[in-house]
């Protein structure tokens, strides 16, 4: 008995370094395309915020000019942008105006941020 009772444990082991190596591989890509999903949403994210900032002043100054398509404005901004707007409402001199933006990720195919804009009362 060349070898003895240890001699077959080799060829059961055979490959398993490849397997290990392949699923370390496997693991590292699935982590790397998780962040780069998430820093994705991030920067999504503070897109989204930027744009109902934007469309929000772009109506309010309109409004404040006297312009009464100062929702339209806000439209226009936020379809320059690639965004839509789910809402936008006038109250006295306030603009508030809701942005919806797609993103790429399957579990959270929209970003939603709502902006108010308009003068400050100074008073208060």
């Amino acid at each position: 008995m060349r070898g003895g009772p240890w001699r077959f444990w080799g060829a059961r082991d055979r490959g398993s370094g490849t397997m290990a190596g392949v699923m370390l591989i496997l693991l590292a890509a699935l982590l790397m395309l998780t962040l780069a999903a998430g820093g994705d949403l991030l920067v999504r994210k503070a897109r989204v915020r930027a744009l109902a900032d934007l469309s929000a002043i772009v109506a309010a100054s309109a409004l404040r000019e006297g312009d009464e398509g100062a929702c339209s404005l806000a439209h226009a901004s936020a379809r320059a942008n690639q965004a839509q707007v789910a809402a936008c409402a006038i109250e006295d001199e306030d603009v508030t105006v809701t942005i919806n933006l797609r993103t790429s990720f399957p579990l959270l195919p929209q970003l939603s941020y709502q902006s108010r804009a308009g003068p400050v009362d100074c008073g208060s």
